[in-house]
């Protein structure tokens, strides 16, 4: 059998260490799960588990919830943490608008409005976090 191993890069003699193209036992041991898992229900990719893991209501919320965090990583590019700095026209301060809705709350018809306007609005949905619009 042919030494895969790499040579040194100083002294170019051969180097200790996992052969080329070897995976750790790690590794092994997680592709041996996988295609168990595989024999038992069928072709799947771990990110398609993770997701159907994550729609199953029989599931506890607590872990349904870590699975679609995880699974984010993979689907969703990371923001970058940066300082954001807010000014006004040529660098000055921010114009700061205030409505006053004491007139609109004495005014019954235009209260009615805003009580509509409210109701239009969807609420988020605690269980499913505030991304996603009630059913």
């Amino acid at each position: 059998m042919e030494d895969k191993k790499r040579p040194h890069r100083a002294t170019g003699k051969k180097a200790s260490g996992r052969p080329v193209g070897a995976i750790s036992a790690k590794r092994r041991a997680a592709h041996e799960i996988l295609e168990a898992l595989e024999k038992e229900i069928g072709p799947c990719h771990p990110l398609e588990l993770m997701l159907r893991a994550g729609a199953d209501p029989n599931i506890p919320l607590e872990i349904r919830a870590t699975l679609w965090k995880d699974a984010c990583s993979y689907l969703v590019p990371r923001l970058e943490k940066r300082a954001v700095e807010l000014s006004g026209p040529n660098e000055g301060p921010l114009a700061v608008a205030a409505l006053d809705v004491t007139q609109i709350m004495m005014n019954p018809e235009l209260s009615d409005m805003a009580h509509k306007l409210l109701e239009a609005i969807p609420q988020p949905n605690p269980q499913l976090g505030p991304w996603l619009p009630p059913d």
